[in-house]
């Protein structure tokens, strides 16, 4: 079983052998996406800290359907999806990740954090 690890820095690669898994199997592993659904609607609590992720990462939810198009022409087997993937519950914004995720043809599996579940 292999793995890469791609950061700024690049891609490094870390094997592990574990001879309970036959096959190779390929997972993209994303976290602290903290995507919304913009300052506009975020209300008090959440909108100055949603403009400025906005402006800093030019609305995440753009680079999220770019990562995405890489992960699916790379043709991993498991998308994960590790936790903060919302800035605050939003069913829209949580609905268009998994629609991205069905569009591309990719398995995703969630896993939540804390802002996953807070509300505005």
């Amino acid at each position: 079983m292999a793995f890469q690890i791609y950061n700024v820095g690049g891609a490094s690669e870390i094997l592990l052998l574990d001879p309970r898994v036959g096959d190779d199997i390929s997972i993209a592993f994303l976290t602290d996406l903290h995507l919304s659904p913009g300052p506009e609607r975020a209300g008090p609590r959440y909108s100055g800290a949603v403009e400025w992720w906005d402006q800093v990462f030019g609305r995440p939810v753009g680079m999220v359907q770019r990562l995405l198009d890489e992960i699916a022409r790379v043709g991993v087997d498991l998308v994960v999806f590790g936790g903060d993937n919302l800035d605050f519950f939003d069913a829209e914004v949580a609905a268009q990740v998994r629609e991205m995720c069905t569009q591309r043809q990719l398995r995703p599996c969630f896993v939540f954090g804390n802002h996953d579940f807070e509300a505005t």
